[in-house]
């Protein structure tokens, strides 16, 4: 079915990330009618998404930036006000997060159809506690319309661990995107592939990159060679000399170091997760 899908693209300061960010959706997301709504608060600081990129939905400019977190509660909060009322679910997205299909939105959102008190879907941030990311998510408009403070991310907690607190203390469920789990390595494994901080930054399963442009010598090049890696076929056009086969085979590499992640020895095993 093709339905009508809202994204929250939020925006900052990675005007880069987003211009491309905008290009994917439109070129490569599929399975429904995606209506974009870019939310920035960075004009101010001379980070303005460019007029003439040209897409389906509409830019939303606050003239404010509430700062880290209060600006990413700022712009959820005013994206989810701007999603159309024919669209039953919305994505959430950050503008460096590259989803290179629409695979995982279509089979959740097929989750979550039917699922009364089942509002959410994302992958478990930190499996130190209870999480759910915000970077992408997939949710139900009704719910966050009806419940706008599950992005308040009050009280000082994280916001992946303040959405979490939300939605299971107000009785609601959701939906750990599997595909994307482990985000952060196990203290037993110190080091891997595409690996920032001890936080994974490729997701073959997704497919995903994460990369933060700093950490890749500022290169949007270099990120769309290191999309086509994950994704082992290229999506980007870029220099890069890796072959097909040399592309598919990184792929199954970063698909086995996750298998490996999914085996370590982690604490919650023997603590359990707690609440933050």
């Amino acid at each position: 079915m093709n339905r009508k899908v809202a994204v929250i693209l939020r925006l900052y300061n990675r005007v880069a990330d987003c211009v491309v960010n905008v290009d994917l959706i439109s070129r490569l997301w599929k399975s429904n009618d995606y209506y974009i709504i870019v939310v920035s608060n960075g004009c101010s600081e001379g980070f303005c998404f460019p007029n003439d990129v040209k897409f389906d939905g509409e830019i939303v400019k606050l003239q404010e930036n509430l700062g880290h977190f209060k600006g990413n509660s700022q712009l959820l909060t005013e994206g989810a006000k701007h999603i159309p009322d024919e669209c039953e679910y919305a994505v959430l997205l950050e503008s460096d997060t590259w989803l290179m299909d629409d695979g995982l939105i279509n089979k959740y959102i097929g989750k979550l159809d039917g699922e009364e008190k089942k509002v959410w879907a994302s992958a478990n941030w930190i499996d130190k506690y209870h999480s759910l990311a915000t970077d992408f998510a997939i949710v139900k408009t009704s719910f966050i319309k009806e419940n706008p403070g599950v992005f308040g991310f009050d009280g000082g907690a994280k916001p992946e661990i303040s959405v979490y607190n939300y939605i299971s203390d107000n009785g609601f469920g959701f939906y750990e995107i599997d595909e994307l789990y482990p985000v952060h390595l196990p203290k037993i494994i110190p080091f891997g592939p595409q690996v920032y901080g001890k936080r994974r930054k490729a997701f073959p399963r997704g497919p995903m990159v994460t990369h933060h442009l700093e950490n890749i010598g500022n290169s949007i090049e270099r990120k769309k060679a290191l999309a086509n890696m994950t994704c082992g076929k290229k999506v980007f056009d870029t220099e890069g000399r890796k072959s097909k086969i040399q592309l598919r085979h990184y792929r199954a590499y970063l698909i086995l170091f996750q298998r490996l992640l999914r085996l370590a020895p982690k604490s919650r095993w023997f603590k359990g997760r707690k609440k933050g």
